[in-house]
């Protein structure tokens, strides 16, 4: 009987601490599937979170974190991040939701530069931007790059790229035109290379986020595939 009562508030303690500190919802600056517009999130990543958590004890954080940072902040916190490349590396690391879109990461220049169809080509240069903690600087370090340049997101290494700080950018093909676009330059100036790898887009959830929870959102996720609001939301991306 003893025993029982124990095992009772221990539950209802867990119960309280779940109800008083919720699971975070976190972004980052993902054009163009998660950012900010006009200090508020925004994007159709953003869209399908809420939809997605409507009733569930989790919190959208209203600012973006810098991609290192939250990669940090899941290794210790239940946080569900709407928008992250899935590779290898990250397999472990997370729980697998659902798949947004698909993406490819590739070598972006400036005209009149040359476009970069291959990593040989690229480790001849002498800067090459790429974000921190993002999937682009881990391949290119497993590959030995020294000549890497990481800034904090997206819109940081449009702007070097444009005022010629780097020589070339390593990023996802979507994400680098629309970042390129948002700091009000043509994405036609852009050289595009070839794939350098796909780059599957998924929502995560962290370690510590409850089982029952994750299962609960895969369940929603496959429910919003099967009537095609999914399709609707990212209809431009796919």
């Amino acid at each position: 009987m003893r025993g029982l009562a124990l095992t009772v508030a221990v539950f209802l303690g867990v119960a309280r601490t779940a109800a008083a500190d919720p699971v975070a919802l976190a972004f980052t600056e993902f054009y163009p599937v998660t950012h900010t517009e006009n200090g508020l999130p925004a994007g159709p990543g953003i869209e399908l979170a809420r939809r997605l958590t409507e009733g569930l004890p989790i919190r959208l954080n209203t600012e973006a974190v810098p991609l290192r940072r939250l990669l940090s902040m899941a290794e210790v916190r239940p946080m569900i991040v709407i928008a992250l490349v899935r590779s290898a590396r990250r397999e472990e690391q997370f729980r697998w939701i659902g798949e947004l879109y698909g993406d490819s990461l590739v070598m972006v220049t400036k005209k009149p530069h040359a476009r970069l169809d291959s990593l040989d080509q690229a480790r001849r240069l002498d800067h090459i931007g790429v974000t921190l903690g993002g999937i682009a600087e881990t391949i290119l370090r497993e590959q030995h790059f020294t000549n890497i340049e990481p800034s904090l997101d997206m819109t940081a290494q449009a702007r070097k790229l444009a005022n010629d700080r780097v020589d070339a950018w390593c990023a996802l093909r979507q994400s680098a035109r629309q970042a390129w676009a948002e700091t009000g330059r043509d994405p036609g100036d852009l050289e595009i290379g070839a794939e350098i790898t796909p780059a599957p887009i998924w929502m995560a959830a962290s370690l510590s986020v409850p089982p029952e929870m994750v299962e609960e959102l895969r369940r929603r996720f496959a429910d919003l595939q099967r009537d095609g609001t999914l399709g609707r939301i990212f209809a431009e991306l796919r």
